[in-house]
């Protein structure tokens, strides 16, 4: 490269592309906490799957217990009475 090749660039051009690189610093860091926020969704929704499968279990236990203890039928929670079929 000959150095009388080389031109200083004009001082609001050399601002606009220094503009541009922070932004794209920025945008950078903004995607990188999208993604961070996006993994911690990804590993709530597991947690509640998980929770979703242990309440299921537990629903399916406590209707067997309650049938070889009552018989058929449902349990009307706001009165805290067994109905027969």
């Amino acid at each position: 490269m000959n150095k009388e090749n080389i031109v200083q660039v004009d001082t609001n051009d050399l601002t606009t592309l220094k503009q541009i690189q922070s932004a794209s610093k920025e945008l950078l860091a903004e995607l990188g906490q999208i993604k961070l926020l996006e993994l911690s969704i990804e590993k709530r929704i597991e947690n509640a799957k998980n929770y979703q499968v242990q309440l299921n279990e537990k629903e399916i236990l406590i209707g067997k217990m309650l049938q070889e203890k009552y018989g058929k039928g449902s349990v009307d929670l706001a009165t805290g009475t067994f109905i027969p079929e």
